[in-house]
């Protein structure tokens, strides 16, 4: 009997709604607000007729309803928020995946040269990569997701041979597999800016130099870091969308003479989380 008297208080309430959230306490107070977070025990809002102003918590405890302006209520009582308490606390950790695109641009000039013959030969500045990488792990807090991501990348650059009598356009195939780690600012906002750090290896896969040359082209194995600052866009409950850009160092060594390399590039990365 208790809760149809709140539900017909909620929808006398939503007749004088003018698109403001409105909470109904257990003492007969009505709350004309804009909801700004709902946690495991507390609401956090603000005055609808002051939006600029200070923000206020109200215990979940002493909250009968809340109306939304879209129509949606919510019908609180002291056994459903130690519900949502405890549910809370065993949903800290989720699983997320992530897929994403997007590309390496090199931003120093990479110099490697060789003889052959007698005769130089050297890679040019000009190396871009294409990549595709799905990413699995879990959310191990509000703020922080740790997973282990693989994926395809391909390169292309230009290489003179013979000094500068003949340039040619070539390419490798290689599988990054990288560790992350990734800190959102914020927390459980819309719009969210975030921090990540990528680590791992990359492994060539395919490169189309001839047998006898692959040592002097551009080898694709070797380390990655990757520290990146990125948006987080959670307008969508199940599915988000993000973008990131950074410093990728390529880490790798030059076979001919067992030096190491490292190519640098800024990152620019877009993806979809679920």
């Amino acid at each position: 009997m208790k809760k149809i008297i709140t539900i017909i208080i909620i929808v006398i309430a939503g007749f004088n709604a003018k698109g403001q959230d409105i909470i109904l306490t257990k003492d007969g107070q009505k709350i004309e607000a804009k909801i700004e977070e709902i946690g495991i025990k507390t609401v956090k809002y603000k005055k609808y007729n002051n939006q600029s102003g200070t923000s206020y918590l109200i215990k979940k405890n002493d909250i009968a309803s809340i109306l939304y302006e879209n129509g949606d209520y919510d019908v609180f009582n002291e056994k459903t928020s130690n519900l949502q308490s405890e549910a809370s606390g065993n949903a800290k950790i989720k699983y997320e995946g992530q897929i994403e695109i997007g590309n390496n641009y090199q931003v120093s000039y990479y110099k490697q040269t060789y003889y052959l013959g007698g005769l130089s030969c050297e890679l040019a500045k000009s190396i871009i990569t294409y990549n595709f990488m799905f990413y699995n792990g879990i959310n191990i807090s509000q703020r922080a997701f740790v997973g282990v991501g693989i994926g395809i990348e391909g390169a292309f650059w230009k290489e003179r041979w013979f000094g500068s009598f003949y340039e040619r356009k070539t390419s490798t195939l290689a599988m990054p597999i990288l560790g992350r780690i990734k800190v959102s600012i914020l927390k459980n906002t819309k719009v969210n800016p975030f921090v990540l750090l990528n680590v791992g290896y990359d492994i060539m896969l395919i490169s189309d130099f001839k047998k006898g040359f692959e040592d002097h082209s551009y080898n694709r194995n070797g380390a990655i870091v990757n520290p990146c600052f990125g948006i987080d866009f959670n307008f969508l409950r199940k599915v988000g969308f993000y973008v990131y850009s950074g410093y990728h160092a390529h880490i790798n060594k030059f076979s001919l003479n067992n030096t190491n390399k490292s190519i640098h590039s800024a990152s620019l990365m877009f993806g979809v989380k679920f």
